[in-house]
C-alpha cells in the first residue's frame, strides 16, 4: 500500500492512505485549504503540460483520493463545502483535459485515466459529496470523456467506471436519510440525461481485473436498482433512444464486450428490456386487470393500497372483499411496489410473445383432465437459479418455462403441485415467509375466478405472487400473434370458412383444427 506522508500545521507527520492520518489532516487545527494546492496545480498545467506537471496532477489525486477513502464520513461532514466542491472541481477539470487528449490521439494513458475514476469512486463514498456532483455536472464530464473512448474501454477503465456508481449507490443506500425509490429514480435519470448510464450499460459487461464474483454482483445490484425505475425505463429506453438501442444491442450481441457472459447480468439486463418494451407498447396488447370481487376487467382499476397487488373496480367491492383479502394482503413499500410493478411488466411480456403457447396448453390441459379454465393455472418463474450460473430464469429461457397447473392441488392437501420455486426452499426461514401468504392468496383468488379468467401463479425476481387476468385479451394477443407470423395460414383459414354454408360450430372446429386453439 503507497504512503502518502504530509506535515500538519502543529508539526506531525501523517500518512493520508489511513484511517487516522485522512482525519487529522482534515480536523488540524488553522486547516490550510486543499483548494490552494489543486489551483497551483491547474496553473501549471495551463502553461504547458509536461512531464512535471503530469506528475504533479496524478501525485494529487492519488493523494487527495486516498484522503476521501480513509477519511471518516463524520470528519467529511464537517469539512466546507467550498473545500469539497474544490476537489471535484479539479476532477471534473482534470477529465476535461483527459477528453481532449483522447479525443487528439495524444497522451495515451489508460493506467492514468483508470486511478481517476478510482479515486473519484473514494468521493463518491461520502454523502456531502452528492449534491455537489449534481451542481457541478462531474457526471455530464465522465460521460464525455467515456465518448472519448474507444466502444469498448479498457477492462481497467470500464471496471473502475462501473465501481464509481457502485460506490455512489451505496452512499445514497447507507445515507441515515434511508434508501428510497426517489433517490434511485433522481440518480438514474441524471445519468441518463446527461450520458452517463449508457456507457455503464456497456461498461458492466466488461470483464472485471480482480475479485469477478464481488465485482459482477455489484454490477447486478444497479442493474436491478435501474429495473426498478419503471417510468425510466418507459420513457428513455424504448426503441430508439440511445439506452434502448445499447440494451437491444447488448442483448443481440452486437454492443458489448463479448467475453463478460456472467449470467445474472445478463438476466438482469434482460429482464431491463424486457420490462422497457411491454410497458412502452400500446394498450392493445397489455392483458387487463380483473377485480378481484367481481371479476369485473378493464384497464385503470385502483389497487389496494395496503399491498398494491389487489385490483378493485370500486371502493365497494373492495369493502366487500376485505375479510377475504385481509388473510394474505401484506403492507408493501415503495421500493417493493416497484418491483412488483416490473414483475407485472415482465409477465405481460411474456403473454405478449407467448399467448399462443400458453392458450394451446390451456386448451390440451382443459381436454386432458375434463376440467374448466377457472380451476387451472398458468405457472411462470422469473427468478434466476443461483446454483447455475449459467442459466437465465426459467421463464426468460428459450423456449420458455411455464405450466398449466391443477389450481387446487397446489394449496389443498399435500400440495402436490406446489410450484418448485417454493418448494425447494422447503425448512427455510424464506419458505415460512412466503407460504402462509401464497396459499392465501391463490385459495381466495381461485374462489372468485371465472371461465372468463387466468389465474396466474408467477415467481417474481424477489418473491412470489398471483393474479388474475382477463382471458379474452390472452386471446387476443394470440390471434395478433398468429396473424403477424402466419399471414398465410390466415388467408387460407378465411378462405376455408368461406366455403360452404358452415354453422358457427364448424368454423371454430376449423380454426382449432389449424391453429391449435380454441376461440
Amino acid at each position: 500500500m503507497e504512503r502518502y506522508m504530509c506535515t500538519l500545521t502543529d508539526g506531525r507527520t501523517v500518512d493520508l492512505n489511513t484511517p487516522h492520518g485522512a482525519d487529522a489532516y482534515l480536523t488540524q487545527p488553522n486547516f490550510p485549504p486543499f483548494s490552494k494546492t489543486l489551483k497551483a496545480v491547474k496553473k501549471m498545467a495551463k502553461k504547458k503540460i509536461n512531464g512535471e506537471v503530469k506528475r504533479h496532477l496524478n501525485g494529487n489525486i492519488n493523494m487527495f483520493g486516498a484522503l476521501f477513502a480513509n477519511a471518516s464520513e463524520s470528519i467529511v461532514e464537517q469539512t466546507s463545502y467550498e473545500e469539497l466542491a474544490a476537489w471535484i472541481s479539479f476532477m471534473q477539470w482534470v477529465l476535461e483535459i483527459r477528453t481532449q487528449y483522447n479525443r487528439a490521439g495524444t497522451w495515451r494513458d489508460e493506467d492514468f485515466d483508470e486511478r481517476i475514476f478510482v479515486n473519484l469512486g473514494c468521493t463518491f463514498r461520502h454523502y456531502p459529496f452528492v449534491e455537489i456532483i449534481y451542481e457541478e455536472k462531474l457526471l455530464q464530464t465522465m460521460a464525455e470523456f467515456m465518448s472519448a473512448q474507444p466502444r469498448l474501454p479498457c477492462d481497467g477503465i470500464a471496471e473502475s467506471y462501473c465501481s464509481a456508481f457502485t460506490n455512489l449507490l451505496a452512499c445514497l443506500q447507507n445515507h441515515e436519510d434511508g434508501w428510497c425509490v426517489e433517490k434511485i429514480q433522481k440518480l438514474f435519470t441524471k445519468m441518463e440525461s446527461c450520458g452517463a448510464l449508457i456507457h455503464y450499460l456497456n461498461c458492466c459487461t466488461c470483464p472485471p481485473t480482480w475479485n469477478h464474483n464481488m465485482v459482477n454482483m455489484s454490477r447486478v445490484k444497479i442493474l436491478e436498482s435501474l429495473q426498478q425505475c419503471t417510468d425510466l425505463l418507459r420513457k428513455r429506453f424504448i426503441r430508439g433512444t440511445p439506452c434502448g438501442d445499447m440494451l437491444e444491442g447488448i442483448i443481440q450481441g452486437t454492443e458489448g464486450h463479448p467475453r463478460n457472459k456472467h449470467a445474472q447480468i445478463q438476466s438482469t439486463l434482460r429482464n431491463i428490456y424486457e420490462v422497457a418494451t411491454s410497458i412502452s407498447d400500446g394498450v392493445v396488447k397489455q392483458a387487463k386487470n380483473s377485480c378481484r370481487y367481481c371479476n369485473k376487467t378493464g384497464d385503470d382499476f385502483q389497487r389496494c393500497g395496503r399491498c398494491k397487488t389487489a385490483f378493485y373496480c370500486s371502493r365497494e367491492c373492495q369493502t366487500k372483499d376485505w375479510k377475504v383479502h385481509k388473510k394474505s394482503c401484506t403492507p408493501m413499500d415503495k421500493s417493493m411496489s416497484k418491483a412488483k410493478k416490473t414483475g407485472n411488466a415482465l409477465v405481460q411480456s411474456f403473454l405478449r410473445k407467448h399467448a399462443r403457447d400458453v392458450v394451446r396448453a390451456m386448451s390440451a390441459k382443459m381436454e386432458e383432465t375434463g376440467l374448466e379454465r377457472k380451476d387451472l393455472v398458468l405457472e411462470l418463474n422469473f427468478k434466476a437459479d443461483d446454483g447455475n450460473t449459467g442459466a437465465l430464469p426459467p421463464s426468460l429461457q428459450d423456449p420458455p418455462y411455464f405450466k398449466i397447473g391443477i389450481t387446487k392441488r397446489y394449496y389443498e392437501g399435500d400440495r402436490p403441485e406446489e410450484p418448485s420455486f417454493l418448494a425447494c426452499d422447503k425448512g427455510t426461514a424464506h419458505y415460512e415467509e412466503n407460504i402462509h401468504g401464497f396459499l392465501a392468496s391463490i385459495r381466495g383468488m381461485h374462489d372468485k375466478t371465472t371461465n372468463e379468467h387466468l389465474l396466474i401463479c408467477v415467481m417474481y425476481p424477489t418473491n412470489p405472487s398471483v393474479l388474475k387476468m382477463d382471458y379474452s385479451s390472452i386471446q387476443m394477443m394470440a390471434l395478433e400473434a398468429t396473424r403477424e407470423m402466419e399471414p398465410a395460414a390466415i388467408l387460407n383459414f378465411w378462405e376455408q370458412a368461406n366455403q360452404g354454408d358452415k354453422s358457427l360450430q364448424d368454423v371454430m372446429a376449423l380454426f382449432e383444427n389449424q391453429f391449435g386453439m380454441k376461440l
